[in-house]
């Protein structure tokens, strides 16, 4: 699940897409984003073994202010990223299906057989259900 969060729509469709679009014209800020982004995933996890605890702990220690910003940040992704994830997945099941149904009744459905099977207990049943809809994808 996690790898299939960690590569979703926006790697599958966008990058694609905007690959087909510009070429090699973005390349350079590909790289610029990682160069950018990398210190700050290594160094969470440098804080998180280094010291033994978490991030969120780290930020509690910071102060109340840290820890509201770290959780509006974190839920507003979640949202954002849900969302991506849902129309992906939507977009899938579009073209599996032999009748026409809309993309906010598509997200409904691939939601809720999710979180059915969430709450049935059946978590192995979701991890190959995302693994198999990446593969048909590819």
């Amino acid at each position: 699940m996690a790898a299939a969060a960690a590569v979703g729509g926006s790697h599958l469709v966008a990058s694609t897409k905007a690959g087909a679009i510009y070429g090699w014209q973005l390349a350079a800020l590909i790289l610029l984003v990682n160069l950018f982004k990398y210190p700050f995933f290594k160094a969470g996890v440098q804080y998180t073994v280094g010291t033994k605890t978490s991030l969120v702990e780290g930020y509690a220690k910071l102060g109340r202010p840290y820890l509201v910003v770290f959780a509006l940040l974190s839920v507003i992704s979640a949202v954002v990223n849900t969302a991506a994830l849902l129309m992906f997945s939507a977009s899938l099941l579009k073209y599996f299906i032999p009748f026409d149904l809309s993309m906010p009744v598509l997200c409904i459905i691939v939601l809720l057989t999710c979180l059915t099977i969430l709450f049935v207990g059946h978590y192995k049943a979701l991890d190959v259900l995302s693994k198999a809809s990446w593969l048909c994808s590819r």
